[in-house]
């Protein structure tokens, strides 16, 4: 565990630095495509805000949209290079324990978001980075836990990298993609219409409802 708590601090260490290059004075006021009502500033609050919650333990809500929305509401009057101060002084002297313990649960949140900024910018670079493929596998097993808890019917996942399958009993079909696209399907940040246009082997029905980890959108999202 101690390993895994190592490696997920480098890897979330990784994204916090991408995001925190990225996002500047000049482009903080920036709305967020992947994420409607926010700014680019707004998540950097809310990673600042959650990192924070979780080394002391305020987790009531987490991890819902109002959860986040309270990070977002604690820095609205910060300076962006204070949040940007908070969070680094976060990592580097609170998290260890964190990351002991939660290990790379820690990385779908602070990836998605990273992948949303990038979005933002129109930067499509880092699509195949080590964190983000660890991060879709936190996921798929996530899902699996959840899906055969509700008895759901198994669904395989294949990308160029990887394949994963989550759900009770042999896969029904499979879901074929890149790791970056499925990782956005995941996430809730791909509309039905777009999840439905992607390579399924069978009908994707029984699964839609159920695909993303963190809610859906009702508009398509172009990257």
């Amino acid at each position: 565990m101690a390993d895994e708590g190592e490696r997920a601090a480098e890897l979330y260490t990784q994204a916090q630095e991408a995001i925190l290059e990225l996002v500047t004075e000049d482009n903080e006021r920036l709305p967020v495509p992947a994420c409607p009502g926010w700014e680019l500033r707004d998540i950097v609050a809310h990673q600042t805000g959650a990192l924070i919650d979780l080394i002391t333990g305020s987790t009531r809500g987490f991890p819902s949209p109002a959860w986040a929305a309270g990070h977002v509401e604690r820095f609205s009057a910060r300076d962006l290079f204070e949040i940007r101060d908070l969070w680094r002084d976060a990592v580097r002297f609170e998290s260890a324990a964190l990351f002991r313990e939660r290990g790379l649960d820690m990385l779908p949140d602070i990836v998605t978001h990273e992948l949303d900024v990038r979005s933002t910018l129109h930067d499509d670079s880092a699509r195949d980075e080590e964190r983000v493929r660890v991060a879709f596998d936190v996921i798929v097993g996530w899902l699996d836990r959840a899906w055969r808890e509700a008895g759901r019917p198994a669904l395989r996942f294949e990308t160029e990298s990887r394949s994963g399958v989550a759900g009770e009993g042999e896969p029904r079909a499979t879901l074929r993609g890149s790791t970056f696209e499925l990782s956005r399907v995941l996430t809730g940040r791909r509309s039905d219409a777009q999840m439905r246009a992607l390579d399924w082997s069978a009908d994707p029905s029984p699964w839609l409802d159920h695909l993303s980890v963190l809610g859906r959108r009702d508009t398509d999202l172009l990257e």
